[in-house]
């Protein structure tokens, strides 16, 4: 049964739970399930379950990358970091998700709960899983190698924000 949040979405009852399964066993867990949150995606396999996370696991670590280059561009022409957060801070543009790493990837400071090992292993999957069907995402392929590159030039346990620091000068 994967979960989509944080460590903190999870103590807090915000998580989502993407649970999979023969829909009697799903309904035996139904009670146990509702304590734990509101959100709850039922999928008649566990496969499936898997694949709605990496789906979504893809617009952050994708648009991880993205916010990293923004920042970079940002810096690049001459805005402080203070400019930077009032920008992109705030920006409707910036998904929550993404907002819950801006200052690790403004400061290069970020409390680690998914690794950039993790990160690459994700987007490796999501990949293998389009290219079974003859597909492509060369998007998700180049973050995969940039999350590869930012576990193996740093320490393997920093979180994906770390992905940023390929790009301070």
């Amino acid at each position: 049964m994967p979960i989509l949040g944080s460590p903190a979405a999870v103590a807090g009852g915000q998580a989502v739970y993407l649970i999979g399964g023969d829909p009697k066993v799903v309904a035996a867990v139904d009670p146990l399930l509702s304590t734990l949150s509101d959100t709850v995606r039922r999928y008649d396999s566990p496969p499936l379950a898997s694949t709605a996370k990496l789906a979504v696991n893809l617009l952050l670590l994708d648009g991880l990358a993205a916010l990293a280059e923004s920042v970079t561009v940002g810096r690049s022409g001459g805005l402080s970091d203070e400019q930077l957060r009032q920008l992109l801070g705030d920006s409707p543009m910036v998904a929550p998700g993404l907002k819950n790493r801006f200052e690790g990837v403004l400061t290069g400071h970020q409390e680690p709960w998914w690794s950039t090992v993790l990160g690459a292993k994700d987007a490796g999957l999501a990949v293998d899983v389009v290219a079974t069907s003859g597909g492509q995402l060369p998007l998700t392929s180049t973050a995969r190698d940039l999350y590869k590159t930012a576990a193996s030039s740093g320490s393997p346990d920093a979180d994906i924000a770390a992905v940023a620091h390929l790009y301070h000068r």
